[in-house]
């Protein structure tokens, strides 16, 4: 495992060392002594798995009150991953970083820190993550961005996007009131 630095602060790709031979292959996809040094919030509480058809776009997410760090794993297919620091106090504020994760290359992990809003489109027929997270899923804490906000500088790939009406809903970054920006942690970021 091998954790690379993002322009975002405290947000890391991750690479991972693949053991292939006739029967398969095997990969570690976290290791809490290697990681607990650089990501100080990796304390999970909750594992969660989702999958999507091609052309789904989800996001931008975060949470509010209690944000959540999350190392996500592409388990297959290929998704196009943005995330934007929405940590007022971050000096990467505001600041966006795109990549594409796919479980058959290099890159199929990032780890976003607390504050830190995501979305993701996926460029497969099908992918299936999973989300270790720091904190446990409230409704009622989670936020959204408009995903296709032109501040952002989101560079999407050009497909005909399949959205849920809740995700087409959320507002522009512009709009977001400065009590719905993510609960500022303590952090070393």
């Amino acid at each position: 495992m091998e954790l690379v630095q993002t322009p975002i602060l405290g947000a890391y790709i991750v690479k991972n060392t693949i053991f292939q031979d006739d029967r398969g292959f095997f990969k570690e996809i976290f290791r809490k002594n290697l990681v607990e040094g650089i990501l100080p919030s990796s304390n999970f509480v909750q594992e969660n798995h989702s999958r999507s058809k091609r052309n789904v776009l989800r996001g931008m997410h975060y949470q509010n009150r209690r944000p959540q760090g999350q190392l996500v794993t592409v388990f297959s297919g290929e998704i196009y991953y943005a995330i934007i620091d929405l940590r007022p106090n971050s000096s990467s504020f505001k600041q966006t970083f795109e990549i594409t994760l796919t479980s058959h290359g290099d890159y199929n992990q990032i780890y976003t820190p607390p504050g830190v809003a995501s979305g993701f489109l996926v460029t497969s027929e099908w992918a299936d993550l999973n989300y270790k997270v720091t904190e446990y899923y409230d409704h009622d804490d989670e936020r959204g961005l408009n995903c296709l906000d032109l501040e952002l500088d989101i560079d999407w790939p050009e497909v005909e996007y399949v959205m849920n009406s809740r995700d087409q809903m959320f507002p522009n970054l512009c709009d977001i009131k400065k009590e719905d920006f993510p609960f500022e942690l303590s952090s070393p970021y």
